[in-house]
């Protein structure tokens, strides 16, 4: 029972994660060219949604994946100023 009392909280402390970046806007992650198709092809998901990780529109789990994918393969995070 206390395993799962603590996955519950696991979870719920996860999704007030992502409630509270959905405020913050994340920077963008420049990639070289062709890159975007092969995280696609090695994440299985669409290039438009690779594309809206990398600009930091998507915050999802998927997408926070995408992007530390994409920074261990050479991607550069943009940080304005």
């Amino acid at each position: 029972m206390f395993q799962m009392e603590s996955a519950i909280n696991i979870t719920k402390n996860m999704a007030y994660n992502i409630m509270c970046m959905a405020d913050k806007k994340l920077n963008q992650i420049v990639v070289k060219h062709g890159e975007k198709l092969k995280l696609a092809e090695l994440l299985g998901h669409g290039t438009p949604f690779i594309r809206l990780a990398l600009l930091g529109e998507r915050d999802t789990l998927d997408a926070l994946k995408i992007r530390k994918v994409a920074k261990e393969r050479g991607g550069i995070e943009i940080i304005p100023k």
